[in-house]
């Protein structure tokens, strides 16, 4: 075992939890959606990838040896980094907790005797616990990739059993019932993944701990400018490309009719042969053809470049019973690019034909790619629209929601660890220099400024976030307190900071002279809202400044989760205010000034709002950094609205628009300042 903190890189976060990955490919073979997944689980937990028989390295064996450079079969590399293929085959360099376990010659899988073969697996998951629990796990997950390897987990004991399915696994092209192996293995799971909406559809109800996780992209790798591939540079333009496994749920007789109509397009395939019979002569008459040029396989750090230099990134697919399921690891892989791209009218592809140009027959992909190759597909604009679709897909977010969902599996006592634990990470605080230089939050801050009561020594403002306003306010308190959920990052040296909850205050009765509370009391749950201003009160000596939204329309711009279907309210904004709810939540104090900053005649009314939540809210203000008030993920803007969902949101902004011409201006804010009578007054 080497090292595995070596070149500085991080441990996983919770080290006492191991994942046993049971999977169907070798560590080294082309990369799918189970790679990207499991190797970044391993920020999180210590990881182990059983191969599934000593052999590895299929696609990409370089060392001439049989198991892929691992010298020593039955052992495991404690650095992917050491395993011959690991990181040349990767996207990005596998983590320290990322282990490779290669079974001994006498473990390989006897497919022909299922019995036995049950007993080596089973034998195989067994071994792997016992080298994660010597690393120091004392829980272990199983991530179950595939049915045909439930029987591996027989007779192991875990904690956490975990089922993804990135396939409908029947493989046939008209449509099979669930087999009874399947069923079983969903029923029986803890927690179920699976990457498409007809996935959902079919197998989603089974299991109430059901989770939809679409297919991603390693964004950075494909947006960032790559050099163009020496094979590619010879292959006249323009260029039809095409990545990824060359089967037979392609639609071949539309890829032979395009290059036979289109002699002066070259279509480019660049991908491993699958082992389908009924497809190898196609291939070999298709290679025959000066305009079609097959590539072969690549390293996924190789085959990023691809696709950024295809003018047209194809998805030829099939439109039968087993396409209505998939999810195309490649879809986000060329939006990220930033290339116009044309795919087979199918479930997933539809969702995204806003960015995704959709055909059918080869009339209507000529056509679309004709559109596809005009300069205005092409254009900054077009690019950018379709790299922004695949940054919300970008796979760190969505293996994230994969390992707290396993955290949550397993536990509070390691929900809340990991929750801590990405908090004290450094997670990049938002840049808020454009927002506060905006001249409506200018004028919000002048105002607040003027409202402060003066002629006090000390001051506490409760959700300081990067103590902005913290600064200004040591002009007129000697004494500065920046108080948010994560701890304020201040620079000025008369101000300091604390992390706290405004529902619990860590502070004795009058502590502080003026409590400031602004842009706080709107995303406080409702159940807390009472407690949190009894709280404020009671801190406070002698007054309590308060700044929140005025009369807001909690339906304008309002959010779809995708996650689990609700409706989000702008920013997280939970609670409506105006003066009198303001001074019933403080009734124990004098309101002695207020005032109204900014304007706005946006309206929505509740015809508009129903007409926009059937249309999912696609117009929502999805640039926020709260997430789902009811899931807790994050909030991405849905894709792909049907031509129903387009009615209903086109009616709702008609509506709206119609009854702005006729709503009188309001103010935007409201700030108001209390006065504490009697500090020695009994509470």
């Amino acid at each position: 075992m080497e090292d595995e903190a070596k070149n500085g890189e991080k441990q996983p976060l919770l080290l006492d939890v191991g994942v046993i990955a049971l999977v169907p490919d070798s560590w080294d073979d082309f990369w799918q959606t189970r790679h990207h997944v499991v190797s970044r689980l391993s920020q999180y937990f210590q990881v182990m990838w059983i191969s599934p028989d000593e052999t590895s390295g299929r696609f990409f064996n370089d060392s001439g040896s049989e198991d892929g450079g691992n010298k020593n079969p039955g052992k495991f590399n404690g650095s992917p980094a050491a395993h011959n293929n690991g990181s040349q085959n990767g996207a990005a360099s596998p983590r320290p907790g990322f282990l490779v376990y290669h079974p001994e010659f006498w473990l390989r899988r006897l497919y022909r005797f299922p019995r036995v073969d049950s007993l080596l697996m089973q034998e195989r998951t067994k071994r792997a616990r016992r080298m994660l629990l010597r690393r120091g796990c004392r829980r272990i997950i199983l991530y179950i990739w595939r049915p045909s390897l439930a029987t591996a987990a027989e007779g192991v004991r875990f904690d956490l059993s975990c089922y993804h399915i990135d396939d409908s696994y029947s493989f046939s092209d008209v449509e099979l019932p669930l087999t009874e192996i399947e069923g079983k293995l969903i029923r029986n799971s803890d927690q179920v993944y699976l990457h498409s909406l007809g996935l959902l559809e079919k197998k989603g109800s089974i299991n109430p701990n059901t989770t939809f996780v679409p297919n991603g992209v390693d964004y950075q790798a494909y947006s960032q400018k790559l050099p163009e591939p020496a094979d590619l540079a010879a292959i006249p333009r323009p260029r039809i490309g095409y990545t990824g496994f060359i089967k037979k749920h392609l639609d071949w007789q539309i890829i032979s009719q395009l290059s036979l109509d289109h002699p002066e397009w070259s279509f480019v395939l660049v991908g491993p042969l699958s082992p389908h019979d009924d497809i190898v002569k196609i291939v070999e008459d298709l290679k025959k053809r000066p305009n079609v040029y097959f590539l072969g396989p690549k390293p996924t750090r190789i085959l990023c470049a691809y696709p950024q230099h295809f003018d047209v990134c194809i998805m030829p697919y099939q439109a039968n019973d087993y396409t209505k399921y998939v999810y195309p690891l490649k879809l986000h892989e060329y939006l990220a690019s930033g290339s116009p791209t044309v795919g087979t009218r199918i479930r997933t592809l539809s969702e995204f034909s806003d960015v995704v140009s959709l055909a059918s027959t080869s009339a209507e992909w000529s056509a679309a790619i004709a559109e596809a190759l005009r300069p205005e597909a092409n254009s900054a604009e077009q690019r950018a629209a379709r790299q922004e679709v695949a940054q919300q897909f970008d796979w760190e977010r969505l293996v994230l929601k994969i390992a707290t969902g396993m955290a949550d599996g397993l536990g509070e006592e390691y929900a809340t660890r990991l929750s801590e634990l990405l908090r004290t990470e450094g997670k990049p605080k938002p840049d808020l220099t454009a927002y506060r230089s905006s001249a409506r939050e200018q004028e919000r801050i002048q105002d607040l400024m003027a409202s402060l009561p003066k002629g006090y020594r000390s001051a506490l403002d409760i959700g300081a976030r990067d103590g902005y306003i913290s600064s200004l306010l040591t002009r007129e308190f000697a004494e500065v307190t920046a108080l948010d959920l994560e701890m304020p990052e201040v620079s000025n040296p008369n101000v300091t900071t604390v992390r706290g909850d405004i529902t619990k205050l860590d502070y004795p009765d009058n502590a502080f002279d003026v409590v400031v509370c602004t842009e706080v009391l709107e995303h406080i749950p409702p159940h807390l809202l009472e407690q949190a201003c009894r709280e404020t009160s009671r801190v406070a000596r002698h007054a309590v400044l308060v700044g929140v939204p005025y009369k807001q329309d909690r339906r304008l711009g309002a959010t779809y989760c995708v996650f689990c279907g609700k409706p989000n309210p702008r920013w997280g904004h939970v609670n409506d205010f105006d003066e009198e709810r303001l001074k019933g939540l403080f009734s124990g104090l004098t309101p002695i000034r207020t005032s109204f900053v900014g304007r706005v005649k946006e309206r929505t009314n509740a015809l508009s709002a129903y007409l926009m939540l059937k249309a999912r809210n696609v117009w929502g203000t999805y640039e926020q950094d709260e997430a789902c008030i009811h899931c807790g993920n994050q909030l991405i803007q849905p894709r792909g609205r049907t031509v129903f969902e387009g009615v209903c949101a086109r009616l709702a902004s008609m509506l709206n628009y119609g009854q702005s011409l006729f709503t009188p201006w309001r103010p935007i804010w409201i700030h108001m300042v209390f006065r504490k009578d009697d500090v020695n007054a009994p509470r």
